[in-house]
């Protein structure tokens, strides 16, 4: 197949797997159910200074994160009122009234089992909403990060397991339908460097999505050591949309689980016994780099609210430099640090003024013999660069920005 000139590239419907989760505890198990929003219980919170940035900003209703999972309960009590609503969908007519392609798509929509009820039945998506906007400030349960972002269930997950094309096909209706923010805590199960998944993601990119990822659990370094693997791919992507997010526990160590990598992982978030929402009015602790990403995708939307003009980069950058530096996460991620929602708010002018100069991020890949250099994910009014092949030689080149 790959002979016919109708082909651009083909490659097998890679199965998907999600960063597993551990369950600590069910909210039966703790001494009272929360009838307003709790805090103590809410260690990651306290972490990233999240009631300080509140002060600054609490969030609004015009960002939308994409939520690709297993779905999400669109009627839990702290989630309802910050569910996406398709606004050009009459809900249970049976039309596609927004012809979109997708028929009753109020919430989202289940693309593994090609319905418009993305309800979850496993939990995973339904936590990790919680913790990216559990409704604030509304005597019931828990707080999010933003206090009313909006949050679009696109589930992805049959039994737990996942493809390529049905996650493809979520992003391409993330874009479609108007998101700023795909939240992504799932991985390929391969040792090569899919390109399918790549060039949707790419897709998101060139559309300004900011793509959130979790890092991994398997306690290993994911940097890859040639351009043709990608160790946990999408999380070892070289695309720069994409923030990809290890995890600490309570004391600022790296989650024993967490995967790392000074290349790869840009930054840390809290990810250990995290206390969030589950479906059928539940609440639950789980740990693991899943329960990290969501953080990030929160303070991105608390980002977008103060400045809907921001680019994905901005808001990148924004998250990038406003850490706290955490001894156990030097040498171990790109920052060196755990992210600070209070900072990240508090310095956001400063910070894009900043990055408005011209940045080159290069990158080499290795391929047997063959040496590439790669400057195409650089911005800025860039003149020419250098390459330092070694000690004593520098080679220029003159209005080079591609490979």
């Amino acid at each position: 197949m790959q002979q016919d000139p109708c082909i651009e590239y083909i490659e097998p419907n890679y199965i998907l797997k999600l960063e597993n989760t551990s369950i600590t505890r069910s909210s039966r198990d703790l001494k009272k159910q929360p009838n307003d929003p709790e805090l103590a219980k809410l260690w990651g919170l306290k972490k990233i200074q999240a009631e300080k940035a509140w002060d600054i900003h609490t969030g609004n209703t015009d960002v939308i994160i994409a939520v690709i999972d297993t779905g999400v309960d669109y009627n839990h009590p702290d989630l309802k009122d910050n569910m996406w609503k398709n606004p050009g969908e009459i809900a249970g007519n049976g039309i596609d009234d927004d012809n979109n392609g997708y028929i009753d798509d109020i919430y989202g929509y289940d693309f593994a089992n090609k319905t418009s009820e993305p309800m979850d039945d496993n939990n995973h998506g339904t936590h990790i909403a919680g913790i990216i906007a559990a409704s604030g400030d509304n005597e019931k349960g828990i707080t999010g990060v933003s206090w009313s972002a909006k949050i679009m269930a696109l589930k992805v997950t049959q039994h737990i397991s996942i493809n390529i094309y049905d996650t493809i096909s979520a992003i391409e209706y993330a874009k479609l339908m108007g998101a700023k923010i795909i939240n992504a805590s799932w991985h390929i199960d391969a040792d090569d460097h899919p390109k399918a998944l790549y060039d949707a993601i790419q897709m998101a990119k060139d559309a300004g999505i900011l793509f959130v990822t979790a890092a991994g659990n398997k306690s290993v370094n994911i940097d890859a050591n040639n351009s043709l693997t990608c160790l946990q791919c999408p999380a070892s992507y070289d695309l720069d949309n994409i923030i990809s997010v290890a995890s600490t526990n309570e004391n600022d160590g790296l989650s024993p689980r967490s995967n790392f990598g000074p290349i790869s992982v840009d930054i840390a978030a809290p990810g250990t016994n995290i206390y969030s929402t589950k479906p059928q009015e539940k609440y639950v602790e789980n740990s693991g780099t899943s329960m990290a990403a969501p953080y990030v995708s929160g303070v991105a939307s608390l980002l977008w609210s103060l400045n809907p003009n921001f680019t994905y980069r901005e808001v990148k950058d924004i998250i990038l430099s406003n850490v706290d530096p955490i001894d156990a996460l030097k040498e171990k991620t790109v920052t060196g640090g755990r992210f600070n929602a209070y900072k990240a708010l508090k310095n956001i002018n400063s910070t894009v003024s900043k990055t408005k100069v011209p940045v080159a991020i290069c990158k080499t890949s290795v391929n047997n013999f063959d040496v590439q250099f790669d400057a195409s994910n650089s911005f800025g009014n860039i003149k020419s660069y250098k390459w330092i092949l070694d000690r004593d030689k520098i080679t220029e080149s003159h209005n080079i920005l591609n490979k």
